[in-house]
């Protein structure tokens, strides 16, 4: 078997399954594409992600497209940009930038990123003092068009480029809270909001803005509107994980475990109305929007090693005569459990003080099932029915697998031996296990 041929063509099958995906509901993967839509295909109606809005626009949920109702912000004359006229440069860098403008009227990004019509996409990261940020920001415009006496849509690609020094972090002082930048004649804004001061750096938000109203009419609307929307933020020391509440300000047992679950984990940008990824280097020079996230999961090892030499064959279980190694195996089980939660307990004592609570909790809902696994064995042992019940169970469980493994070509006929033992995995008999007194004694 060639591993690394197949591995290709499974990584080939993924890109064109999310290229198919991501061109279907975001449009062209290609920032450069000039692609022509039918007039009866209008963008907004064919595209509904990575989509920033005119202000006063809603989504109708029943025709998936835009339309729009009384603004909820009047914007003042700064943020009225000339309407474009002939188009930008496919590249804009600072010289065509507006300078950056004063904080006059605040408005919430997080809030317009995450408003059903959102008219802004953002990201939450952290810098360190002194770091030099640049961002690059695509989008597209769609434009109609007249070709072969019919009328067309026509994506119209923006860009614009922030290079090294041309953003300043604000202080977060009461006069110095949001920095606004202008893209060139676009009706767009580059914002980056101050958030709170952490150690080692500031938390900021950074927003890409669609600063245009909406009129009222669908059609104009609809090409008020900026598709394909990107956002990536570059950082010249490295970018920091944002906090984004103190690790005691829990607001429930939930995530309380989920702190302590991924205390490890380093998230270094927080997306508003869409996914992020970052740079898999240290340090970490960059943070990026991503409208339909991708994330490759590592295959999960059904037996811990812990568990390596606990035997739970399933046709040994369905066999009266072997009841003996039944209970034996199960007892097994509880003893190695038991002793996984005594060496998880040995480390909680190690952990921070904001974590210990969340351990202690979930080892005591450990003890709890292993109380429930040790009940269930003992009805078994005391009921009769039960037992009966269970063997039957597995023996039923097991000629199920017998003949799968034939209609699943792993076999040729049942006459043919197996060549290794079915079992179950220790979750799966844990899971009965624990349910059976509630089953027999309701």
């Amino acid at each position: 078997m060639n591993t690394k041929f197949d591995d290709a063509i499974d990584e080939e099958l993924r890109n064109r399954l999310y290229k198919s995906v991501h061109e279907e509901f975001v449009g062209p993967m290609d920032p450069d594409s000039e692609e022509i839509l039918d007039e009866r295909d209008s963008p907004a109606g064919r595209y509904h992600a990575g989509v920033l809005h005119p202000r006063g626009a809603h989504v109708d949920v029943a025709q998936g497209e835009s339309a729009s109702r009384e603004p909820d912000t009047v914007l003042d004359e700064r943020n009225e940009g000339p309407a474009r006229d002939g188009g930008l440069p496919d590249i804009a860098d600072a010289s065509d930038v507006g300078e950056a403008l004063p904080d006059e009227d605040y408005e919430e990004p997080v809030a317009l990123s995450n408003a059903r019509a959102q008219s802004a996409i953002s990201m939450t990261v952290a810098v360190r003092p002194g770091d030099v940020l640049s961002a690059d920001i695509r989008c597209a415009k769609y434009v109609r068009i007249k070709a072969d006496d019919k009328s067309h849509f026509k994506r119209v690609p923006v860009h614009f480029v922030f290079k090294s020094g041309d953003l300043a972090i604000p202080s977060g002082r009461h006069d110095d809270v949001k920095r606004v930048y202008r893209l060139g004649k676009e009706h767009l804004e580059l914002w980056l909001v101050y958030r709170r001061a952490i150690s080692g750096g500031v938390v900021l938000t950074v927003a890409v803005c669609n600063t245009d109203n909406a009129t009222g009419n669908r059609s104009d609307d609809d090409l008020k509107c900026y598709y394909q929307t990107y956002l990536r933020i570059s950082s010249s020391s490295g970018l920091i994980p944002p906090v984004w509440n103190q690790a005691n300000d829990v607001a429930s047992a939930e995530d309380a475990t989920k702190r302590l679950i991924y205390r490890n984990i380093r998230n270094y940008a927080i997306g508003h109305g869409c996914a992020t990824r970052w740079d898999d280097n240290r340090p970490v020079l960059w943070a990026e929007t991503q409208i339909i996230p991708t994330a490759e999961t590592r295959s999960m090892k059904p037996i811990h090693p812990s568990m390596e030499n606990v035997t739970l064959s399933i046709e040994d279980f369905g066999n009266p005569d072997h009841w003996d190694d039944t209970v034996k195996s199960i007892q097994l089980l509880c003893k190695k459990y038991g002793q996984w939660i005594a060496e998880v307990r040995g480390k909680a004592e190690g952990l921070s003080e904001c974590y210990r609570a969340a351990a202690w909790d979930n080892l005591a809902q450990c003890e709890i099932c292993l109380n429930r696994i040790e009940e269930g064995l003992g009805t078994l042992e005391a009921d009769d029915i039960a037992k009966k019940a269970f063997i039957m169970a597995n023996e039923a469980m097991y000629e199920q697998f017998l003949h799968y493994s034939v209609v699943s070509g792993e076999r040729g006929s049942l006459d043919e031996p197996l060549g290794y033992t079915r079992s179950w995995r220790p979750f799966q008999l844990a899971f009965i296990l624990m349910n059976i007194r509630s089953m027999v004694d309701e």
